[in-house]
């Protein structure tokens, strides 16, 4: 595993086994579902192609969640957004809801502009609510 240090928070992050992003320490990744964990590369192209780079800081950790949470069952993650401008940040949502590999995920730009903001990916193939968000 690679360790990076990122300058502007002072903390680190560890690579995980592709090249394409980050996990933020502590995150379980591993616990995601496969049909979750195949949408990281996709993902993180869609990051790069916006020259951003897609940290993963929430996974399926078993802590307390709101009812109806998808992360304990591993078909939920949370990517980092803070770093980004707001424009940058609607330009990745926008990319990402529409890129075909992710029509089974919704995805929202959640606590926008507080200290909490993420992406939040969820598997939902069933309901597709992520047009719900901006």
């Amino acid at each position: 595993m690679l360790v990076l240090w990122c300058l502007s928070r002072c903390q680190y992050v560890v690579s995980d086994i592709s090249p394409g992003y980050s996990v933020k320490p502590g995150v379980d990744i591993q616990s995601c579902t496969e049909e979750t964990k195949a949408a990281f590369p996709v993902m993180a192209r869609v990051f790069a192609e916006h020259g951003q780079e897609m940290v993963i800081t929430s996974g399926a950790e078993p802590y307390p969640r709101l009812p109806g949470s998808k992360h304990p069952e591993g078909n939920a993650v949370d990517l980092r957004s803070k770093h980004m401008s707001i424009s940058m940040k609607f330009s990745v949502l926008k990319s990402l809801r529409s890129h075909p590999e992710l029509q089974d995920f919704d995805i929202l730009l959640e606590n926008i502009q507080q200290e909490q903001e993420h992406f939040h990916v969820e598997r939902d193939p069933r309901t597709k609510n992520h047009r719900s968000n901006p």
